[in-house]
């Protein structure tokens, strides 16, 4: 008969329900087995301790000395931990190689080397570094090491550490030494250079007077100095020479004399500027004299005959013709002066002129030898240049050095600390508990399940009448549920509030047991080695204190 698949939670746990004990004996078995096989797995021991690199004292330019020194400390770190020769100066301090075989003059054998060889190895591989903190001034750096041994995990990373920090700060101090003694060979080296190349173009110079590209009176410069006023020369020449031909040619179209008009006073004006001051005169009389106010009429007869004077004279010449006379020409006689003072610039422009196409020439003989100089003298230039500058570059150098050493002199500088050693470790880190109580539920759950689906598809019964009407196909007129004898049921009730309940129990309590068990060897080994030695006694504690 096939097996019914269920179509609904229902049914799954109707199947759960009618198979419960196939489910929970197996799985608690198998629980309590592999909570029990815990016990035999092996203990391992993980340990760590922590370190510092602290920079102090240091500034913020990338471009020091301690930078450049501490730059392959940090980016070797690990593997300078890690690498063979550490480990393996960690095996002879602590004595691990003395049970290996060796020879009569007390060195190892082949066989003792290959030991030791997979003992380094092993140790490499439980190791582990990494940074906690990384910064330009503190890096925190922790390593750890998992063992079966207890008591040497600790001793290994304790010891690992030390050696690394000891080995590093007299590594730095050869470093420091052996860098500033580099940097002083090379500035006393480059200073030498310097002088002697200052000496070479002092007397280069001294050779060459006027042919250095660099000197105000070298050649070239002269050269164009003169050529520029030869070239302003010839303009100005031009510019004189013109001119005066265009005054000349005025001067000659201009007559010597010319005929100037004469100028009298104007008789119509003196006649009225005479009747002006009579009128003045009266009218004083009328006021001073006679004492008349501006009111009287005579008064106000003479102010109105002296406004018409006032008009008349207003609109009268000062001065009208009186005859001609012929006179030098002014501007004829000017132009003629300034034609002599542009006659004699003339002159000497020429005279200039003819001076600087003479020196020319001289500079010009001069110049054949002027570009071999001048890359000679520039060669010499720009070799003091380089000097100067790698002169200051190792002298940078040599006080950054300097000043680092009187850190590290100082307790300043680099420095390296413990900030956590690893302390003796009174319980395994492996295996974990959560871990090991999460197997066995798996385990037990999965060997549960596993027994529920073989009952189940090894029960060939029909346990509902749908079940009966799918697999026989007959219709169904009515259900007679099952005949037990009374000693069957009888059995049957022994067994499920007796028997069964009893077993459970004790599996159960085997179980908590077993995890009460595991607990102890993971948080107290010395405790459960005490238990498994003495049960009685252990108990006996226990309950007596």
């Amino acid at each position: 008969m096939a097996w019914r698949k269920p179509t609904n939670l229902r049914e799954w746990l109707l199947i759960l329900f009618r198979h419960k004990k196939k489910f929970f004996f197996p799985a608690v078995v198998t629980m309590i087995l592999v909570v029990w096989a815990a016990q035999f797995l092996p203990r391992e021991y993980r340990a760590e301790a922590i370190f510092e690199r602290r920079t102090e004292g240091m500034t913020d330019s990338k471009d020091t000395a301690s930078e450049r020194l501490l730059d392959p400390i940090r980016s070797l770190l690990v593997q300078d931990i890690k690498n063979r020769a550490a480990v393996e100066q960690l095996v002879e301090d602590l004595g691990m190689t003395r049970n290996l075989p060796h020879n009569a003059d007390n060195t190892l054998t082949a066989e003792g080397q290959r030991m030791k060889t997979d003992m380094v190895e092993a140790i490499q591989g439980k190791l582990g570094v990494r940074f906690q903190t990384q910064t330009e001034q503190v890096d925190r750096i922790m390593v750890s090491y998992t063992d079966a041994n207890r008591e040497d995990a600790p001793r290994i990373v304790n010891r690992l550490v030390s050696n690394y920090i000891d080995r590093t700060k007299s590594d730095l101090s050869t470093r420091l030494v052996n860098a500033r003694t580099f940097f002083e060979q090379e500035v006393a080296r480059n200073r030498d250079k310097v002088a002697e190349l200052e000496t070479k173009k002092l007397q280069f110079e001294q050779n060459n007077p006027g042919l250095l590209p660099d000197d105000p009176a070298s050649v070239q410069v002269r050269l164009a100095q003169l050529r520029a006023r030869l070239e302003q020369i010839d303009q100005e020449l031009q510019t004189s020479d013109e001119k005066r031909k265009s005054l000349q040619t005025w001067v000659d179209s201009q007559p010597e004399m010319i005929e100037k008009k004469l100028l009298q006073s104007n008789p119509e004006r003196d006649a009225a500027l005479s009747r002006r001051a009579q009128l003045q005169a009266e009218l004083d009389d009328h006021l001073t004299r006679w004492r008349r106010t501006e009111d009287h009429p005579s008064v106000k007869r003479v102010r109105e005959l002296m406004a018409q004077v006032d008009e008349q004279i207003a609109t009268l010449d000062k001065e009208v013709p009186g005859g001609t006379e012929m006179t030098p020409n002014p501007q004829r006689n000017s132009a003629i002066q300034e034609i002599k003072s542009l006659t004699g610039t003339i002159v000497a422009l020429e005279r200039q002129r003819d001076e600087a196409r003479k020196e020319i020439d001289k500079l010009e003989i001069l110049n054949r030898n002027y570009f071999v100089i001048r890359n000679e003298y520039q060669r010499i230039v720009r070799e003091l240049e380089e000097a100067q500058s790698q002169l200051e570059f190792w002298e940078t150098n040599k006080n950054r050095t300097q000043l680092q050493f009187q850190k590290e002199a100082g307790e300043q500088g680099v420095r390296f600390k413990f900030q956590q050693r690893a302390s003796d470790l009174p319980r395994p880190s492996s295996p974990d508990l959560v871990k090991i109580i999460g197997m066995a539920i798996i385990m037990g759950l999965g060997i549960g399940v596993a027994m529920i689906v073989l009952a189940e598809l090894l029960d060939h019964s029909i346990h509902s009448v749908e079940h009966a009407t799918d697999e026989l196909k007959l219709p169904v007129f009515g259900t007679v549920n099952e005949i037990i004898p009374p000693n069957e049921r009888y059995r049957r009730k022994l067994m499920s509030w007796t028997v069964y309940p009893a077993v459970g129990t004790v599996l159960v309590v085997i179980l908590l047991g077993a995890f009460w068990l595991t607990q102890l060897s993971l948080e107290d080994p010395v405790a459960f080695q005490s238990l498994k030695k003495n049960p009685a006694g252990y108990v006996k504690r226990m309950l007596l204190g």
